[in-house]
């Protein structure tokens, strides 16, 4: 089966982590990280070549779904374009060459933790040039112990962030960032 272009509509994704006995707890970039490997397995299997997601949502549930933590995201717009999959020799491993974007339209976010809110204008992420791209940002901690700290920043600007090194260990790697203005 050959399929060379799929186009999802306002889909709403929802994905429960697995609870494993003796196995540590995955973070969001691990999550994230295991998510885009089966996207990326199911385009490589249908021979796709174009991507399209269109207003999407993303909620990724923790495997301690009682305790109601998840990350939920909507608003996501996600094209691949050109997409070149190839099998790792002697991997199971996917090596991808994709040009694309992925994009957030004033998302409601919702975290894993009660004790943080974030709040994001317009998200741009260029696979291309490996840029980054936040019109504006407010992040709000210590909610939980009354005490809450604000940052907001507005136009920031992320050169060659690594998006490869934060999904496998999630730590945000860049080359410079720029921030327009600040208040903390």
């Amino acid at each position: 089966l050959e399929v060379r272009k799929i186009e999802f509509v306002s889909p709403d994704i929802t994905v429960y982590a697995r609870q494993r006995s003796g196995i540590e707890k995955k973070g969001i970039a691990q999550t994230i990280h295991e998510v885009q490997s089966k996207l990326l397995q199911v385009l490589h299997s249908l021979n796709v070549s174009n991507f399209n997601l269109s207003d999407g949502a993303l909620t990724l549930y923790t495997a301690d779904t009682a305790a109601n933590t998840y990350l939920g995201v909507n608003h996501i717009n996600l094209v691949l374009q050109d997409i070149e999959l190839s099998q790792s020799p002697g991997s199971k491993r996917l090596l991808s060459n994709v040009d694309g974007y992925l994009q957030l339209n004033h998302p409601k976010i919702h975290l894993p933790s009660k004790n943080s809110t974030v709040e994001i204008g317009q998200l741009k992420a260029d696979i291309s040039t490996r840029s980054l791209y936040i019109d504006s940002l407010k992040l709000v901690t210590g909610l939980e112990k009354n005490d809450p700290q604000k940052v907001k920043l507005s136009s920031l600007d992320l050169i060659d962030f690594n998006w490869d090194k934060f999904l496998a260990t999630g730590i945000i790697e860049l080359d410079s960032l720029i921030v327009n203005h600040g208040e903390a």
